[in-house]
């Protein structure tokens, strides 16, 4: 919980420094959801790619399936900090905390989140390519 209140206190000053002035709480939010959605979706397609036997299920499922994890995770989200203005006391808590602290754990968490959604999908191209 707290590696999340570090990224939200981040993410939530990149969005001020962006000029994203209107709702800068639900970008934040926003950017923790996709990259622990990329961060999920890597380790399923991963498992799918070491363990060719493992099958990801038909699209009917699957895809509503994304959907509705997607909006729990929001929500769940929207409690943790949004939700009676807990972000204003969140901030004030990580403005002492990590205030002079460097950004490179939220930098490197959102962007290897990218790699590690694309690498197994590279993988699978490869392997039907015949690559590998």
């Amino acid at each position: 919980m707290a590696f999340f209140k570090y990224l939200f206190y981040k993410f939530y000053k990149f969005q001020l420094r962006v000029g994203s002035f209107i709702f800068p709480e639900i970008d934040a939010i926003g950017m923790i959801l996709l990259s622990t959605s990329m961060y999920l979706f890597g380790v399923m397609f991963t498992c799918c790619f070491l363990f060719p036997n493992i099958k990801l299920p038909d699209r009917d499922v699957f895809v509503p399936g994304i959907l509705v994890f997607s909006l729990g995770f929001y929500i769940v989200l929207y409690c943790i900090f949004i939700r009676k203005r807990k972000y204003k006391k969140i901030l004030k808590e990580c403005e002492i905390l990590y205030k002079n602290s460097s950004s490179i754990w939220a930098i490197l968490y959102f962007t290897l989140s990218f790699i590690f959604l694309f690498f197994p999908i590279f993988l699978f191209c490869a392997r039907s390519n015949a690559w590998i």
